[in-house]
């Protein structure tokens, strides 16, 4: 049997891969630690759990019970998902990418008490934040 004529077999995915979403020009993508969000002229934010007790907490307190990886998928992906909608810029990631304050403290602490009510509504509707994002991309 020739290389060309073998078969493939499709390689099994993980249990929380997710495909990656794109907003914009920004690309989401869901590595096994976390995520990363890429922009086309190269800059990056990536995020993960955090292991503390606080972040613990912020999990329990927004329906995700001990999933932290989820939380911090979420929080990442409504950042700029949130601000795509509004046809903004994400203050938090582009301060973080960009390393520079464009917009203020004020505004990017209340971009954050945004993506954390969404995060917190979604969950107490029994809504899947990532998965509900790839059916309307």
């Amino acid at each position: 049997m020739s290389a060309d004529s073998a078969e493939t077999k499709p390689v099994p995915l993980p249990a929380n891969f997710r495909p990656p979403l794109m907003f914009g020009d920004a690309l989401v993508a869901f590595p096994s630690w976390g995520t990363l969000i890429t922009w086309p002229d190269g800059t990056f934010v990536s995020g993960a759990p955090e292991d503390t007790d606080a972040y613990r907490k912020t999990a329990l307190d927004y329906g995700y019970d001990t999933d932290t990886l989820a939380l911090c998928r979420d929080h990442e992906l409504l950042h700029v998902a949130l601000c795509h909608w509004l046809g903004v810029p994400s203050p938090a990631m582009d301060a973080l990418r960009l390393r520079a304050d464009l917009v203020g403290v004020e505004i990017r602490i209340l971009e954050e008490a945004a993506v954390l009510a969404v995060q917190r509504f979604a969950r107490a509707m029994g809504a899947e934040i990532i998965d509900a994002m790839a059916k309307n991309a």
